[in-house]
């Protein structure tokens, strides 16, 4: 028991002499599937997306368009007007210079709302897209008081490429 102590111990400690920038790859590489929601029978909604990849030669970055075309059947108990939106977010090494959050308009008094709005990313090279996560959620508008999340999901950048 001491020396699994000790093992956990050393990994722990490994941790703090690597960068953030690879503690963030390495988080994204290892992630688990984060879709077991879409196979859960009290589903909170659907996100449609579109996500494009395109590195042009002779750049120092990979050019990432994300559209969010629409949500459908959001399952959201409010007695206040429901107004929906949607927050992206791209996480990775080297973001911290970018810009790297996006919302899009929020919609009044719809569970299906249709948003087509689009956003330009960069992710800079060498980095791989597969060191990359889109995190999305869907959100309800307050204007008071925090925005309450209703739904998040992620997907990995290299997913992307073979979807």
């Amino acid at each position: 028991e001491k020396m699994s102590e000790v093992k956990h111990l050393r990994k722990v400690l490994s941790a703090y002499r690597l960068t953030t920038d690879t503690l963030i790859k390495n988080f994204v590489n290892n992630a688990e599937s984060q879709n077991w929601y879409a196979e859960q029978e009290d589903s909170l909604g659907e996100l449609q997306l579109q996500v494009d990849l395109f590195s042009p030669p002779g750049q120092e970055h990979h050019d990432l368009t994300v559209k969010v075309v629409s949500a459908s059947r959001l399952n959201w108990n409010t007695t206040k007007m429901f107004k929906p939106f949607v927050e992206v977010n791209l996480i990775g090494p080297g973001t911290s210079g970018v810009k790297r959050r996006f919302t899009t308009g929020s919609k009044t008094k719809t569970y299906s709302p249709l948003f087509n709005e689009s956003f330009h990313l960069k992710i800079l090279k060498p980095n791989e897209p597969n060191d990359y996560e889109l995190q999305f959620s869907v959100k309800d508008w307050c204007f008071v008081k925090t925005d309450q999340l209703v739904a998040m999901s992620t997907l990995t950048v290299s997913w992307s490429l073979i979807m």
